[in-house]
């Protein structure tokens, strides 16, 4: 019955828009009094030490996807780099470690929670997903994550210029990257490995489309923390908002222009058509 319900209301835009006005409303409370909490803590302090620290310097934010490569990282050890969830898989194969660390997703930092203690950079948690997991992690910067907007679907996300406030939350770790990137001060900003194409999809109603022939990650180990609290849950949590995602990127580019960031993407191939293209030989 319960499946057939669900079935029901992603098929309906009318009743979708219903789930999705009383998510919003709910999402809302839940902010506010994530706020609160957040106020009486000193992680707003904590990265208000970071704004426009690398004013006028360049920077790099890595992607996941299947076309990031060793050899590529290996160019960017002297520069200043973004790097979130499971990138330590690729520790093995190149020599370079990112400078700044991040993570937001609730089921990612629980299952990732202990290399995340041993991470040597500085590491942006996602405070939301913290305070629901129980997590306790010394020295890190958590940042408060404002998804009210996503949940209401707007078609032109706001974005933070004041992150030790907020970073608003786009369903995705890059545009909480580039908010904190813009607010350190960086002038340029060039993404890696962002694909921007995954095997599972969602829309504005929650249907869920799957493409098994698309890899979704450099690693093929990359999605297995999601397995036990799917298999749990009888839900897919590896899943990409497309539609959202570009709109998060949209905003970004606009945002970072009016502050006279530039964002490139340096991408090998994808489907990221947002922000204008190089080539990364071209900037190293």
């Amino acid at each position: 019955m319960k499946e057939l319900i669900k079935d029901i209301v992603v098929r309906s835009d009318f009743l979708s828009a219903l789930r999705r006005w009383f998510r919003a409303g709910v999402g809302a409370l839940s902010f506010y009094r994530m706020r609160k909490s957040y106020g009486k803590t000193t992680y707003g302090a904590r990265i208000n030490m970071y704004k426009g620290v690398y004013e006028g310097q360049r920077c790099f934010i890595i992607g996941n996807g299947p076309s990031l490569r060793p050899g590529d990282l290996e160019l960017l050890r002297n520069e200043y780099t973004f790097a979130a969830n499971r990138i330590h898989l690729m520790y093995d194969r190149t020599r370079w470690r990112p400078t700044f660390y991040l993570c937001q997703d609730k089921d990612m930092l629980k299952a990732e929670e202990e290399n995340i203690r041993k991470i040597q950079c500085d590491c942006f948690i996602g405070y939301n997903s913290m305070v629901r997991n129980g997590t306790c992690l010394a020295n890190v910067n958590a940042y408060l994550m404002d998804d009210r907007a996503i949940l209401r679907r707007k078609s032109r996300l706001p974005f933070s210029y004041d992150c030790e406030k907020a970073v608003v939350d786009a369903s995705t770790v890059t545009y909480s990257s580039i908010q904190l990137a813009v607010y350190m001060g960086f002038s340029k900003i060039y993404l890696l490995g962002m694909d921007h194409h995954f095997p599972h999809t969602i829309d504005k109603n929650r249907r869920i489309t799957y493409d098994a022939s698309v890899q979704s990650h450099f690693d093929t180990r990359y999605k297995d923390v999601y397995k036990a609290a799917e298999q749990k849950r009888k839900i897919v949590l590896a899943v990409y908002d497309k539609e959202m995602a570009e709109e998060a990127y949209k905003s970004a580019l606009e945002a970072a222009g009016q502050r006279g960031t530039e964002i490139y993407n340096a991408t090998r191939g994808g489907e990221l058509e947002v922000f204008p293209r190089v080539r990364l030989e071209q900037v190293i």
